[in-house]
């Protein structure tokens, strides 16, 4: 086999293991398994891992990239609720097989840890979305009756279910393009209707 630098074959690695995952679910990910599918020894794959959990931890790190909501903790409220969707959406269109991390449930009773790492991911989104709505209310931009947990639900709901119908459908459109049309919708939600309250 070629030899590969040392972040090269890492990545190498990974994206094995990813597939594995997709296709035959996380309780098929073995080491053994996975050297086999690189083409190196169980050995080989250890000087990279110290073990499955230290692998799989690695690509929950790939759905939970904090880049996805650089910048947007101070930029206008709604832009920053557009980039947030749109950049989410845009990292599983390049990748696909990262729904496998989002939809194995079985990933979370195994490993605690990595359950634990979801969830605060999940915490920041959620803090980040409700102080968009909020600033976007004290700034008038929003409407002010919206309430933030329902908010939320409606928000992150249909980022998963958005992802889990286009995973579902076997790739077979844009998602980004479905989350422009769920932005559209969310807009119309939280922004008064220029119409609204226009006389005859």
């Amino acid at each position: 086999m070629k030899r590969l630098p040392s972040d090269e074959r890492k990545e190498e690695i990974l994206s094995k293991a990813l597939a594995i995952i997709f296709e035959s679910g996380a309780r098929s990910l073995t080491m053994r398994s996975l050297a086999q599918r690189v083409g190196l020894s169980e050995a080989a794959i250890y000087r990279h891992f110290r073990h499955k959990e230290d692998l799989i931890q690695n690509l929950t790190n790939q759905t939970c990239d904090p880049l996805l909501a650089e910048g947007l903790e101070k930029s206008d409220p709604w832009e920053a609720l557009q980039k947030l969707m749109q950049r989410q959406l845009q990292r599983l269109s390049e990748k696909p097989q990262l729904t496998a991390i989002i939809f194995q449930e079985e990933l979370f009773s195994e490993y605690p840890q990595i359950k634990q790492k979801l969830m605060a991911h999940q915490k920041e989104k959620k803090e980040l979305i409700q102080s968009a709505l909020a600033r976007g209310q004290k700034e008038g931009v929003f409407k002010p009756n919206i309430e933030k947990e329902i908010f939320t639900l409606i928000y992150m709901g249909s980022v998963r279910m958005a992802a889990l119908n286009w995973k579902e459908s076997g790739f077979s459109y844009s998602l980004p393009k479905q989350g422009e049309r769920i932005l559209s919708l969310i807009e119309s939600l939280l922004k008064e209707d220029e119409n609204d309250g226009a006389g005859d």
